[in-house]
């Protein structure tokens, strides 16, 4: 089953601030999820702040496959160059 918050329509805009991050201390989380027909929920953890133009950040995508009855996925990302 589907949870509730998985089926509603998911936003078109821009990403959405959930709070402090859960899987990386000091981080903050955003819902990056857009519509799909999987109901799978995306979530971006990373800096707060944001280095200057040619900086470089790691972060951390969260999957929860449809809306996480169905497990998920914790990637690490590295060295993201900021332009």
């Amino acid at each position: 089953m589907v949870p509730p918050e998985a089926r509603a329509t998911r936003h078109a805009r821009l990403a959405t601030s959930r709070g402090p991050s859960w899987l990386h201390a000091g981080y903050t989380e955003w819902d990056v999820t857009g519509r799909n027909p999987n109901h799978d929920l995306f979530y971006l953890s990373m800096p707060p702040v944001l280095p200057a133009v040619g900086g470089f950040l790691d972060a951390d995508l969260e999957i929860d496959f449809a809306g996480g009855t169905q497990g998920n996925w914790q990637i690490p990302m590295f060295d993201y160059t900021v332009t």
